[in-house]
């Protein structure tokens, strides 16, 4: 993006992007592109769209541009932020208004125990990280899970944050270096650990030897003063009447806070002499001093109150102090230096704040619109599906009728007519005949509870098994439940009996909804129905030890593992089987996506890992560490017994693991025309737990010392990135695989 670019999306008010495309901040790209193009199907419909267009299809372009190029949409953002920082609000006061929402971006000047300059602490509530800087050079950077709680200290501008670091509490000490910004933060970091609990799958351990409750994500104590409380989870309630944290804040631009109000810059005057250039930027409620124009090297966050600022200016010379601190700045001229002065002044007198600009998006209630007249559209085509189906069922009744007469009459010379009849007749008689005459089998499909990765993919995938002609029902796990007695199992859902034919869900769930999954899919298996894997099969799938004894049965090459079960067993096993230098991968059993494994340098690293793990009840497989493969795995999809899909996984970065990275760093590269090389070990690895296996991704090691090894397999398999890079429809593979799971169970 160019400069005047640039000046023209700070200062013309060419804001609301993600609003022009009914967008969050959050929203994936595929979600971008639907609104983009539904939005712009309206406009080029005719029939719904009134009027002339152009001008609302060039700034709904505009948005998209911009949303959808990296370095513009980064560009956008940080002006977006840096005008969140300068009308960031004094407390946090929210009222039921929309426009009363906190903006998801804070900035704080704080004191970090230990160190005498200060830090600028960031909360940025759409990435969830808190990230700590001094002047330029950023020091670190926490996400929201990190957080474990948020203390007041005794003294009134001191507070305490707890971070998880590597399964321990480290407890970071700040000072807060304008007393009433105390109270802010420590609601901000209680409130960044509510956002990470409403968004994501927490994590409690409890260890049965002792009782002992480990669970790292509770707030155990809220401290006020010299006397501390215990409170529940939902801390926020102590401060705000809401729901749900994240009802406080704004997700998109649909309002947008005010431009900055002054921008100009100064030579700070050093005692020896030495001057540097600093830039001020002032808002409606700060001022930010930064060492560039652009506001990304911010040095000073001042709050515009006149308690903290004073300042006098003689000539073109303005000195500011804050609180006991007194700097000196010279400015281009006098001119310069006064305007810089009566903003201040200006915005220190003001009684209350302006209220945010509320974003103008050319469509207004076009969508609104475009989901009535889909809602219309579907309602006729369900019309005609039913007056069709009297059709056919009236046309399937003459029919019978005729073959009935037909029946009833004695042939004894056959003649051509006669043949005809016969068959006919033998037609009506077979199971594929009949089976045409047969409603389309029934699936209920239970979308996934925790949605952070799944939603769209829960989309798409009931649409193919649509396409392949089952009819999909969707539901969710919390209006479901079992009854169960002498007569069988029934399903229900919202207290409506259930009729279908087979079950599915996609994706690794929460702790606690797995587990009710787990319970689900058993009381419908007992029911005859069919799901994706049998119980047997999920069982192996959900646990890698499990997996590897089974790849060991079949005769499937895999790196040598150990499992033990106490802390001597688990010295004597490592000593044994690995040298005192040799590293050693560590895995939790129930991991997925590369989390849940560790790489231990040494010995020694083996025994700690595996023993710390072992503390927190969470058994684990060890197994020889493949040098020669850091960062590459083979992975193959195979469905119905064959390799439908092959992909080798490449993270370029510094992680072991070949996908726990994202972005630039890695790489899934199509190996189709490799697929005879890989075939048997991964067939073979399917065969050893179910050789009917519906779908299963295999991840393989292709190491030139150890050959092909078999490291797991993924009972729920990325099916986007795969097919991104081989090109093969991987959700219609899934579909037409599960329809055949269905046909050999109900025979069809």
């Amino acid at each position: 993006m160019d400069q005047d670019d640039g000046k023209k999306m700070d200062t013309d008010g060419s804001y609301g992007y993600f609003t022009m495309l009914a967008v969050k901040f959050t929203s994936s790209l595929q979600q971008i592109d639907r609104n983009y193009n539904t939005i712009m199907k309206y406009y080029n419909d005719k029939e719904l769209s009134q009027g002339d267009n152009s001008k609302n299809i060039e700034k709904i372009k505009e948005a998209y541009n911009i949303i959808k190029n990296d370095d513009q949409r980064q560009f956008y953002m940080h002006k977006l932020i840096i005008r969140c920082y300068l009308s960031q609000p004094p407390d946090l006061m929210i009222s039921k208004k929309e426009n009363s929402k906190l903006w998801p971006f804070f900035i704080f000047e704080v004191i970090k125990e230990g160190n005498k300059q200060t830090d600028i602490l960031q909360f940025n509530f759409v990435s969830q990280t808190l990230t700590e800087q001094q002047k330029e050079v950023q020091i670190k950077a926490y996400v929201f899970s990190n957080i474990s709680s948020a203390l007041y200290s005794k003294k009134d501008d001191e507070f305490i944050i707890n971070f998880i670091d590597n399964g321990k509490i480290l407890s970071q000490n700040y000072k807060a270096k304008f007393q009433n910004q105390r109270d802010q933060i420590v609601k901000l970091a209680i409130f960044a650990k509510e956002i990470f609990e409403e968004t994501k799958p927490t994590l409690e351990f409890y260890n049965p030897n002792t009782k002992q409750d480990m669970n790292l994500f509770k707030v155990s104590h809220f401290s006020i003063g010299e006397s501390s409380k215990t409170v529940n989870s939902k801390v926020s309630n102590l401060f705000l009447d809401q729901t749900s944290t994240r009802n406080n804040f704004l997700w998109n631009d649909s309002y947008i806070p005010s431009h900055s109000l002054f921008k100009g810059q100064a030579q700070k005057i050093a005692r020896l002499g030495q001057s540097k250039t600093i830039y001020f930027t002032i808002g409606k409620t700060q001022m930010l001093l930064s060492r560039d124009e652009e506001v990304k090297q911010i040095i000073q966050v001042i709050p515009l109150k006149k308690e903290y600022l004073a300042f006098s200016r003689e000539e073109n010379v303005v000195q500011l102090q804050v609180l006991n601190n007194t700097r000196k700045y010279r400015f281009h001229d006098k001119q310069n230096a006064s305007s810089f002065v009566q903003k201040l002044i200006s915005v220190q007198n003001q009684k209350a704040q302006a209220q945010p600009l509320m974003t103008t998006h050319p469509y207004e209630k076009n969508l609104q619109t475009i989901a009535q007249n889909q809602i219309e559209k579907i309602q006729q085509i369900d019309d005609k599906i039913k007056k069709y189906e009297n059709q056919i069922q009236q046309l399937r009744q003459k029919k019978q009728q005729i073959l009935s007469e037909l029946n009833e009459l004695d042939l004894e010379n056959k003649n051509v007519e006669d043949l005809y009849v016969e068959n006919i007749r033998e037609q009506q008689r077979s199971p594929e005949h009949q089976s045409l005459y047969k409603a389309p089998m029934k699936i209920i499909y239970l979308k996934n509870p925790d949605p952070v990765f799944y939603s769209e993919l829960d989309i798409r995938l009931q649409k193919t098994l649509g396409e392949v002609g089952l009819a999909v029902r969707e539901v969710n796990l919390e209006h479901l439940h079992l009854e169960f007695d002498h007569n069988g199992v029934q399903l229900f859902s919202q207290g409506e009996l259930l009729d279908f034919d087979g079950f599915l869900s996609w994706g690794y769930m929460h702790p606690k909804h797995m587990q009710d999954y787990n319970y689900l899919i058993a009381g419908i298996e007992a029911a005859g129905k069919v799901i994706l894997h049998s119980t047997r099969v999920d069982r192996i799938l959900q646990n890698k030890l499990l997996q590897g004894l089974s790849f060991a049965k079949g005769g499937v090459p895999i790196p040598k593992s150990l499992a033990a079960f106490a802390v001597p067993s688990i010295k004597q096993s490592i000593q044994k089987n690995y040298g005192f230098n040799e590293s050693g991968v560590v895995k939790a059993l129930d991991g997925y996506g590369g989390d849940g494994v560790q790489l231990a340098r040494c010995q020694e690293e083996i025994i700690s890992v595996g023993c710390k793990l072992l503390w927190k009840a969470s058994q684990t497989v060890i197994q020889k560490f493949v040098p020669d493969s850091i960062g590459k795995s083979i992975r193959a999809l195979v469905m119905d017994g064959k390799v439908v899909a092959l992909a080798q996984y490449h993270d370029q970065g510094s992680d072991f693991r070949s996908n726990n990275g994202y972005y630039e760093m890695f790489q899934l590269v199509s190996l189709m025309d490799q697929k005879e090389k890989y075939e048997k070990v991964a067939i073979d690895a399917v065969s050893s737990i179910d050789p009917e296996m519906t779908v299963g991704g295999v991840d393989i090691l292709d190491s030139t010392s150890f050959g092909q090894v078999v490291l797991e397999i993924n009972g729920w398999p990325d099916l986007y990135d795969t097919e991104k890079s081989t090109g093969v429809n991987t959700f219609r593979a899934v579909a037409e695989s599960f329809l055949n799971r269905l046909k050999r169970h109900y025979k069809r």
